[in-house]
């Protein structure tokens, strides 16, 4: 059997179910009629064409309907070439009936599917066995399932199966519809949808365009064909089940979802368990667990996980206990742990035992603990005793107390007996003999006046009369100098003899301490700091160096010494702020390298014990097998009951600048940890909860839903928890939940901020985030715990958005942020917090984007005084309030290189831009999905955020003539069901034009005029039904403002713009899904000016306050040409003042 027949074949499978329904179309006629043959032609009033040409007549009069074969042959057949492969469904026959005669001829009819003209060698679907001609139908109805290009209707008189068949083969065709669907397509009577990529070979069922079997990459979920799951190895799974053949690295588990441990080799795991094949250098086992931190280079046996050797601080075979603390240079045995020598002032086996107090440099003996040498004034093994006498130095024998050398004035042996009066202060210590400088002795070695031996005796003086007086002067003096003298001595004994009580060297420590510590300077980084002069400091409380980048805070100065100045809290590091726009441009330089290079330079993985989230009871509560807390920064629960297990939660507490434990890092919660979660906020007393990940993102559970919906009731097994209120924005959710606990009936409102648009593992846009931030922190809540950012792992996007609000806040107060030293605080308290160089180059751009963004924030009470303020009369039109925003909002316009536009700047796209100045940024475009044939996806269109949803407004051109049939393919491609016009056409190139009844709209474009609701002649409010062939119709409401000029910046009345919002606003309510198309004459000038005026006014009707500024900038984001003029910033503030007083929402 041919090829092509067992493709036929195959096919037969899936359409043998099928039921009759008119589904498909008759391809005999769609798109286009098509070439028929036939074996014979009777005449040529009966060619083999007529049975395709639409006319169901079956009769032989004119207009000849019907094909005939010549008579009198034995086989005669008729074919129909259908240009392709076609999924047929069934075959409609219309022969002739105007005789019996005819029944004889169409009997025992054959029908052929083939791939070729040859239709000898297809699939014959169809035999009529009908018994008698009078069961015969002249119009028959077969279901004939198959792929084929060519159809067949065969009629064989050679061997007739029944009597009353006509003896020739005759074939007289009046029409033959063939319906189903050119293979790749089906259903809904045009063939028009296409089958699912997962189909194999683009085959579907025409009518419901179930896939029968799947292409190569999916497999068969009931009626689908789903993609295999993303991390099967070359896209290659289970046709039925889905289960992978074998995982791409990095992923393990039947359908590969479940991440390879971290430290597997080449990221290569064992798909059963996810257990490793082999480690990365610095891990061992199964599960690639790290080598011991006390491993040299981290080195360990991949098996065993044993150390050789280990260092200094470390020992046993996986060296992960810890040599005592003090052995010398943190060395010791590494079988037996054992020092092989002490610290100074230790002694023993583990070096454990102090040595007495009193050895040289603290240094002894480490078998017995003996001094190897005394401090001075101190002797005996254990240096506990006083030296003898007075020794000079206060050094005597170690082992027997006797002085080394005696202090001048002193001799003996224990130097204990005092020279005489020498004139050297100096005697001989064996006899104590006065020294002369030639080490002579005699009366040369006395003082004036003294004599004898050792210089103890007193010369006599002869006194003369005449010399009486001045001698009793004389010997005055001296009784004074005597008593003085004696005074001394006595104060020396008992100096000398204090000297001499026992000495301790612990208390000369402690007073040492004591009489330093005023002295101490506090908190101070070990960094030159030039902190001038005493008097220097005293004078300037406030001492900064900017070569260093530290700020030193000077406290509690005493006036009168500079001995007690105390210095705290030098802790500001970093770079200007100003300066971080240039660095980072510096290192994005050579693809980020810097960036890449920096970033790896953070620690990584587990640095920090981690034993609580490696319990067996505690694994199931971690979203992923390789992120866990660290211990010493983990949030601990208080139990349920006595069960310790409940004490955990992957979450930890992360340090701010200012406080320690500002902020909680979280993993997603899981549907095991809902209640978990919940007990974490209540117990940190948290009232606010940032969420940075979607529930879903891609076919990936990120998060599990821990709130519930509005009007419904989420109970846990401790709390009770009620949605308050949700309000949706373009980019975030803002949630107020009742938390209520069950026990007390307590009840507490705890604030979410759900971020929606942040990418797992990327990042997000800057300025909404920033943005995004504000709002969170601005929000005021009566609770005073810690703010609880969560994830999906609690590492990546929270790490990225911790740091945005620590730097933001601390730079602001600082002028100077640390990136890079941040980091590592918060990896301090949770692993890998950042996740990607790609995130650390965001936060760096986040910083700058928040450093830049304006406080242009008004609340509507206000709003009044502001408005006032921003363009006063008698202040110069240049140097008003709204002239100085607008000229900051002009240098945060981007400038978008060419690059960014490059559909807009094809050739073929050139000419559909009415403005070549004025382009749609490839970002931020639609692209067009059902386009004509022959024309391309571009449009000259932008889609710009409302409030409230990503997709607002299609801001865009007035549809020139050749792009009339673009516009309608965006209305109908983004569902718009609303069309804000603004300005008039020239007529020429109206797009929607009245013509006899009927309205022009392009090609294949039907408009019918339903409603008028016009309320003035200055707005034109028209319902259309608008029809378009492979799109089917949609009610669109059409909002024209006509008479506002494409030359002028302002609409021509203020209650009319004002009323179309308000018409606009009741009318999208129903759905705020749909983006609104806004067009002008360059879709820009006017258009952009009612966007932003729309959002202003949507912001202040639903936050009771506005931010003009960063709305406009906002918009020029993406659509830099808008509102470039000052008069229509001026008009935003204005007409929105007008709003207010027009609702009359001013409040006292």
């Amino acid at each position: 059997m041919g090829v092509c027949s067992i493709w036929l074949l195959m096919v037969l499978c899936l359409l043998s179910t099928l039921k009759i329904v008119t589904a498909s179309v008759n391809t005999c006629r769609y798109p286009n009629v098509k070439i028929t043959t036939q074996s014979s032609n009777h005449s040529d009033n009966y060619p083999s064409r007529k049975a395709v040409d639409g006319c169901t007549k079956q009769t032989f009069d004119e207009p000849y309907c019907c094909s005939h074969t010549a008579p009198g042959l034995q086989q005669a057949w008729w074919q129909v070439d259908l240009e392709g492969p076609i999924v047929m469904e069934y075959v409609r026959i219309y022969y002739r009936n105007e005789t019996e005669e005819q029944k004889k001829r169409f009997g025992g009819y054959q029908i052929y599917q083939s791939n070729t003209s040859d239709w000898r060698v297809g699939h014959r679907c169809r035999i009529d066995r009908t018994s008698t001609s009078k069961e015969l139908s002249f119009t028959q109805k077969i279901r004939c399932p198959g792929i084929a290009q060519f159809l067949t209707i065969y009629s064989d008189r050679r061997s007739p199966d029944r009597s009353w068949y006509s003896k020739k083969a005759i074939l007289e065709l009046c029409e033959v519809e063939v319906y189903g669907c050119p293979l790749g397509k089906y259903g809904k009577g045009t063939c028009e949808s296409d089958c699912a990529a997962g189909c194999a070979n683009s085959l579907c069922d025409p009518v419901t365009g179930e896939c029968k079997y799947c292409a190569d990459g999916y497999y068969k979920d009931g009626s689908l064909c789903i993609e295999c799951p993303s991390n099967c190895n070359d896209d290659v799974c289970d046709v039925e089940s889905g289960v992978c053949s074998a995982c791409t690295p990095g992923y393990y588990g039947r359908h590969c979802y479940q991440t390879c441990l971290f430290n597997c080799k080449d990221n290569r795991c064992i798909q059963s368990n996810g257990k490793c094949k082999d480690c990365e250098n610095e891990f061992f086992g199964s599960s690639c667990d790290e080598c011991s931190s006390g491993c040299t280079d981290r080195v360990c046996d991949k098996i065993s996980g044993n150390c050789s050797p280990c260092k200094p601080g470390y020992f046993g075979d996986t060296c992960n206990t810890s040599c005592p603390s003090n052995c010398k240079g943190d060395i010791c045995n590494q079988n037996s742990g054992l020092c092989t020598a002490c610290k100074p002032g230790y002694f023993g086996d583990t070096c454990n035992t102090s040595c007495p107090s009193n050895c040289k440099g603290d240094i002894c003996n480490q078998t017995s603990g003996l001094c190897t040498a005394c401090e001075p004034g101190f002797f005996g093994h254990n240096c506990n005793m006083s030296c003898f006498g007075h020794c000079n130095n206060d050094e005597c024998q170690q082992n027997n107390g006797t002085c080394i050398a005696c202090m001048n004035g002193y001799f003996g042996l224990d130097c204990e007996e005092e020279c005489g009066q020498c004139s050297d202060v100096s005697c001989s210590r064996s006899d104590g003999l006065c020294l002369c400088s030639n080490m002579t002795h005699g009366t040369c070695g006395c003082k004036n006046g003294w004599g004898g031996t050792h210089c103890t005796t007193k010369n006599e003086i002869s006194i003369s009369d005449d010399q009486t007086e001045t001698h009793a002067g004389v010997g005055v003096g001296i009784a004074v100098g005597v008593v003085i003298a004696i005074g001394l001595v006595i104060a020396i004994v008992v100096i000398r003899r204090r000297k001499r009580l026992p000495k301790h060297k612990d208390n000369q420590r402690e007073s040492s301490s004591s009489s330093n510590s005023s002295k101490t300077m506090g908190n101070v980084e070990s960094l030159p700091i030039p902190l001038g002069t005493p008097n220097q400091q005293r004078n300037n409380g406030d001492t900064r160096s900017e070569d260093r980048q530290v700020y030193v805070n000077v406290h509690n100065i005493d006036p009168k010494t500079d001995n007690d100045v105390v210095y705290n809290n030098i802790d500001v590091t970093g770079v200007p702020i100003h300066e971080l726009r240039s660095i980072i441009d510096s290192k994005l330089e050579n693809k980020a390298s810097a960036f890449q290079v920096e970033f790896q330079t953070f620690p990584w993985g587990a640095e920090r014990p981690h034993e609580a989230g490696k319990k067996t009871s505690n694994k199931p509560k971690n979203r992923f097998k390789t992120t866990f807390p660290y211990d010493h920064s983990r949030i601990v629960l208080d139990t349920n009951g006595k069960d310790i297990d409940t004490s955990y939660i992957n979450a930890n507490y992360i340090d701010g600048f200012e406080n320690e434990k500002e902020y909680i890092a979280s993993q997603g919660p899981k549907p095991n940890t809902l209640d978990d979660f919940w007990r974490m906020v209540w117990q940190v007393n948290s009232g606010k909860i940032v969420m940075l990940t979607n529930l879903v993102e891609g076919r990936n559970v990120k998060c599990h839903k821990y709130w519930p919906d509005e009007g419904e009731s989420l109970v846990t097994q401790t709390f009770e928890l009620k949605l308050d209120r949700e309000r949706t924005y373009a980019f975030y959710v803002i949630r107020d939940i009742s938390i209520t606990l069950k026990k007390t009936k307590e009840e507490r409102q705890v604030h979410q901020f759900h971020f929606t648009t942040w990418p797992d593992h990327g990042t997000p846009d800057t300025y909404e985030l920033v943005l995004f931030d504000r709002r969170v922190t601005s929000y005021n809540t009566p609770l005073t715990g810690q703010m609880i950012v969560h994830c999906s792992a609690g590492i990546g996007r929270t790490g990225t958005y911790i740091g945005l609000d620590a730097l933001l806040s601390h730079g602001k107060k600082t002028g100077k942020v640390d990136i890079p030293r941040y980091i590592r605080t918060m990896r301090t308290g949770r692993m890998n917090m950042i996740q990607t160089y790609e995130q650390y180059i965001a936060l760096h751009e986040l910083l700058v984007e928040g450093f830049n963004l304006q406080e242009s924030l008004i609340f509507r009470v206000n709003f009044p005084a502001v408005l006032e303020t921003m363009c006063p009369t008698n202040a110069p039109a240049n140097q008003t309030r709204t002239h100085r925003e607008f000229k900051v909002l002009k240098t945060l316009t981007p400038n978008y290189s060419l690059s960014c536009f490059k559909a807009a700047l094809l050739a073929e796209n050139m000419e559909k831009n009415r403005d070549k100045a004025i382009l749609a940024a490839d970002k931020y475009r639609p692209f067009l999905q059902s386009q004509l044939p022959n024309m391309t996806d571009y449009i000259n269109a932008v889609m710009i955020q409302s409030h409230t949803s990503m997709s607002g407004y299609l801001m865009t051109q007035f549809p020139l003539v050749d792009t009339i049939d673009d516009f309608w393919t965006m209305v109908f491609d983004y569902s718009c069901e609303n069309i804000v016009v603004l300005g008039k056409p020239p007529e020429k190139e109206a797009w929607l034009r009245e013509e006899g009844g009927g309205f022009a709209a392009g090609n294949s474009i039907s408009v019918k005029k339903l409603q008028d609701r016009s309320p003035n002649t200055e707005l034109a409010i028209v319902d259309y039904q608008v029809e378009r062939e492979i799109s089917g119709s949609e009610t669109i409401r059409i909002f024209s403002m006509s008479k506002w000029s494409s030359n002028s910046l302002l609409p021509p009345s203020d209650s009319s713009l004002l009323q179309l919002l308000e018409q606009l606003d009741s009318r999208r309510r129903s759905d705020n899904t749909r983006p609104v198309v806004v067009m002008c004459r360059d879709g820009c000038t006017q258009s952009g000016l009612f966007c932003c005026i729309s959002n202003i006014r949507d912001q202040m009707k639903m936050d009771e306050e506005v931010d003009i500024f960063q709305i406009t900038r906002q918009l020029k984001k993406r659509r830099p040409e808008a509102l470039e003029n000052v008069e229509q910033y001026q008009y935003c503030y204005n007409i929105l003042g007008l709003y207010l007083d027009s609702t009359d929402v001013y409040v006292n």
